[in-house]
């Protein structure tokens, strides 16, 4: 797994260049999470994936955690605590979505 992007790697893919699919992974979940602003349990991330890897959902959960594209937010009474976009998180989509 090769990290998160970075600027250059955004012009790149606007040039021509082609993502990997872990990169789709990443995308994927930022629009998931732009979608449900209520927020998404890790269970329900692993459903909208569909991908049936808990692991795999959890690493490029970590990966948007650490550049603050998405927060934890936990619940109260043993409900799942849930993930949101934060608002670099959605800038940042939208600026991905500007360079295709």
């Amino acid at each position: 797994m090769r990290g998160l992007w970075t600027a250059r790697d955004i012009e790149d893919h606007a040039a021509g260049a082609s993502r990997s699919a872990e990169e789709d992974h990443l995308i994927a979940i930022l629009l998931i999470l732009q979608e449900h602003k209520e927020g998404v349990s890790n269970a329900e991330i692993d459903a909208l994936l569909n991908n049936n890897s808990q692991w795999v959902a959890m690493w490029y959960i970590r990966e948007l955690l650490a550049a603050a594209f998405i927060e934890y937010k936990s619940q109260f009474f043993g409900e799942p605590g849930k993930y949101t976009i934060t608002a670099s998180g959605a800038a940042f989509l939208q600026r991905l979505r500007a360079a295709v």
